[in-house]
């Protein structure tokens, strides 16, 4: 699976990363993924974006009009091993 990650903080800009999971977790370096973030009323707004062609080891390329399926989980890093708080 590849997967894309945005690191957030208010204040600080957000730290993309991003690779891809087989038997264990495999990173991009550098990072071929980027990642804006703000946080305002008490929410976050976080867009992660990555070039359409494939730029690396366990990415897809992917092409304008095609459906891809996604998924989405949000963590909290500020507990001892990520607390996990949803999938979708």
């Amino acid at each position: 699976f590849e997967y894309l990650s945005a690191g957030v903080n208010p204040g600080q800009p957000a730290v993309a990363s991003n690779g891809y999971i087989l038997d264990e977790r495999h990173e991009a370096s550098p990072a071929t993924a980027t990642a804006e973030a703000s946080y305002a009323g008490g929410e976050w707004t976080v867009v992660l974006s990555r070039p359409l062609a494939s730029a690396g080891a366990g990415q897809h390329a992917l092409a304008e009009g095609k459906q891809y399926a996604i998924g989405v989980a949000i963590h909290d890093g500020h507990t001892n091993g990520r607390f996990h708080y949803v999938s979708m």
